[in-house]
């Protein structure tokens, strides 16, 4: 069986022109991973951008913002540890024009998943393709044994080896994860280490997410990727690695960027577009300010585009505006970062996952990678945590989110417990996409009812295997290309992993 390689994914709007032949002005809503990967590509080619951006900082989920330590030290906060995985083909192709040879980015050694007795899964040794992959994960995995291959469900289990996007969807967007999961039938420990630590990374809870949802990202992260498991990390906190540098490429080509503003509604004028704006502080009967346009990428998060597109009368068709609607949250995410007064143990890895944690879900050591946090350490002879909750309930407040996951913290890595805390960060978040089941044929596509309006961001479904940040930029490369089909100019090219499994053709 030849190793698997990546794909040339085929235009889906294609076009002729390098460039536009007259000015257009482009509105994209929503500054994070998506809305810029398409204002990059539609600046490169000639068009006039304007982003509109509710935060006062670029980056949407991926953002990072500034603030002091009791000390005095200026430190960059972040929502949360981010891996960027070697697959995130279109990811890296943005992040090539700010750093070309990827400097930014330092490869992690592995992420062990640790369970509360001490057992833990690595995955560094492991192959790239199946089923090499499948059977080295078996071998050297502790709660996992090759007799236990003798109960587990080979239906389910081969459909890990079968995705294709269209057939997937329709045999399981009907079913849970967790029922999927069920049914697979591995032990207990087994699943808690392999299985529902990897679906959790996608902050919707098992018992809600779409099983082809969940199908799709084994696809992407382990069956069908050619680079193998393991990931690379910044060594830079978000804003200064990739922010910043953004800014000063995408400015001389025309884009000003309109930050803590709303974009409260669009209008249609003619064969023009008004978007509606207005400071994000002010209160919602505030007078708007208008901004005409010819044509609109909506890459705010899900809620803020249904939201906009409720408020938008007569955008789209009553059946396209019903699919917009149904869009919605999943659990909150909760992350808090420490600054403790001595270091953790020297043989913590960067980045680790936790199975059977509670609602603890992973721990970053910031000091072993990001070279502030390790000046920082090195000076004070401390160290800086962060650790992450990705599907908390509902139920839980707050206050209860923040104290069981340092409860958590105290067992997996103990030194903490008697250190000293020298200052501490708390954010719990509501702005996650939810993939629940059977919503996988109304989840709105890039292209839109109006030629000239399209749609970018992890929510939308897209024409290749993908998840995260990686499924963010390529929305927003694709929702560029439609957009320049429009005036025959050629969009970018996408790369994705295999885009359909070994057993695609034998699995009916």
């Amino acid at each position: 069986m030849p190793p698997i390689q990546k794909e040339l994914v085929p235009p889906q709007y294609p076009g002729v022109l390098r460039r536009l032949e007259h000015p257009k002005h482009i509105v994209v809503i929503g500054g994070g991973l998506a809305g810029m990967a398409a204002a990059t590509i539609l600046a490169e080619r000639g068009a006039k951008i304007t982003v509109i951006e509710h935060e006062n900082q670029l980056g949407g989920r991926a953002r990072g913002w500034a603030s002091t330590l009791p000390d005095g030290t200026p430190v960059q906060l972040e929502r949360g540890f981010h891996a960027f995985f070697r697959q995130y083909y279109n990811l890296r192709k943005l992040f090539e024009r700010i750093d070309p040879r990827l400097r930014m980015l330092v490869p992690m050694a592995d992420y062990p998943v640790l369970a509360p007795d001490g057992k833990f899964e690595l995955f560094v040794d492991i192959p790239r393709f199946p089923p090499a992959n499948i059977m080295a994960m078996v071998r050297q995995s502790p709660v996992l044994h090759w007799y236990d291959l003798l109960k587990i469900g080979f239906r389910h289990a081969f459909e890990m080896l079968a995705y294709d996007q269209d057939k997937t969807f329709a045999r399981w967007d009907g079913v849970s994860a967790a029922q999927f999961l069920d049914e697979v039938n591995v032990p207990k420990q087994a699943r808690a280490m392999i299985f529902d630590v990897f679906a959790h990374s996608f902050f919707n809870p098992e018992a809600e997410l779409s099983a082809a949802e969940m199908l799709q990202y084994y696809h992407f992260y382990f069956t069908h990727n050619p680079e193998g498991l393991t990931f690379d990390a910044l060594d830079q906190p978000l804003h200064t690695a990739i922010w910043e540098p953004l800014t000063r490429y995408l400015q001389p080509l025309g884009c000003a960027l309109r930050l803590g503003t709303d974009a409260v509604r669009i209008d249609k004028t003619g064969d023009k577009w008004v978007v509606h704006t207005r400071p994000a502080d002010l209160p919602p009967d505030a007078a708007t300010e208008p901004i005409g346009c010819d044509g609109v990428v909506l890459a705010a998060t899900a809620v803020a585009v249904r939201d906009i597109v409720a408020a938008s009368v007569g955008l789209g068709t009553p059946e396209w505006r019903g699919n917009v609607g149904a869009l919605r949250a999943t659990n909150h995410f909760a992350v808090q970062r420490f600054w403790f007064d001595r270091p953790v143990r020297a043989d913590r890895p960067v980045f680790a996952a936790i199975a059977g944690g509670g609602i603890l879900d992973s721990i970053a050591v910031y000091n072993y990678v990001a070279d502030t946090s390790a000046q920082w350490a090195a000076r004070t002879g401390g160290s800086e945590v962060e650790i992450h909750a990705y599907a908390a309930p509902a139920h839980y407040t707050s206050d209860q989110v923040r104290d069981e996951m340092i409860a958590k913290l105290h067992h997996f890595y103990p030194e903490t417990k008697d250190a000293k805390v020298l200052h501490h960060s708390h954010g719990v978040f509501h702005d996650s996409p939810a993939f629940p089941v059977g919503s996988g044929a109304r989840r709105p596509r890039v292209h839109t009812p109006e030629p000239t309006v399209t749609l970018a961001g992890d929510y939308t479904w897209i024409p290749l295997p993908s998840g995260l940040m990686e499924r963010a930029v390529a929305s927003g490369f694709l929702a560029a290309n439609c957009l320049l089909s429009n005036w025959n100019v050629r969009g970018e090219p996408l790369w994705s992993v295999p885009r359909r499994g070994y057993l695609a053709d034998w699995i009916k």
